[in-house]
């Protein structure tokens, strides 16, 4: 028999049979900004146009200037704020919207129409519409619950202004006022048309 000259020259390396327990990695969501809904398909992509520098911007407002809103995620993570003057701020300092409480509306970043929330006195319901004038959700006055188009609830808005999912998952908080329900027309604006993946119970 011949000598095998590979007998003797076992691999001595570090490994090991050993292996940790796997660490869940929670990645923070940030919201992004919303578009307008349309009925005409998106137009083909232009021609990349020359760079032109673009015109400087005013900053977001401050987070903890007096009236604003403060976000937390599902983690109690800083998600983001409503500032007094109706701005909406991700947690990477982004302007993701707007908010006018007075007309009841919601636009874009780019300040293009999002859509608009109406009270219905008779069923105490705020009927939430999009830029297509389609009903995109409601909520109810009285029991705070958070509806999707299809008269679903997928949301509970607490007096504390703790958001629970349809499974009752807690899915966030509104922090800044000392009853939800005055500040319910500009949460169901912020939930249903700026940052509608607040209600996703499986975000992140």
């Amino acid at each position: 028999m011949a000598d095998n000259k590979w007998e003797d020259r076992k691999f001595r390396g570090a490994w090991s049979p050993s292996v940790g327990k796997p660490v869940k990695q929670l990645f923070l969501p940030v919201p992004p900004p919303q578009k307008p809904k349309t009925k005409e398909p998106p137009p083909p992509p232009p021609a990349e146009p020359e760079p032109v520098p673009e015109p400087a911007k005013d900053p977001p407002p401050e987070a903890n200037a007096e009236g604003t809103i403060n976000i937390l995620d599902r983690y109690r993570d800083w998600r983001g704020y409503i500032a007094p003057d109706g701005t909406c701020v991700n947690n990477a300092g982004q302007i993701i919207g707007y908010i006018n409480e007075e007309e009841l509306t919601a636009g874009s970043a780019d300040m293009e129409y999002l859509g608009r929330c109406q009270h219905d006195a008779l069923t105490n319901v705020l009927v939430v519409e999009d830029a297509l004038d389609e009903k995109t959700g409601s909520v109810d006055m009285g029991k705070a619950y958070v509806k999707d188009e299809n008269d679903k609830t997928v949301g509970e808005l607490r007096n504390s202004g703790e958001c629970y999912g349809h499974a009752g998952s807690f899915l966030g908080q509104f922090d800044g006022f000392d009853a939800v329900f005055k500040k319910m027309r500009v949460l169901a604006l912020y939930l249903l048309l700026i940052d509608p993946g607040m209600l996703n119970e499986v975000e992140g």
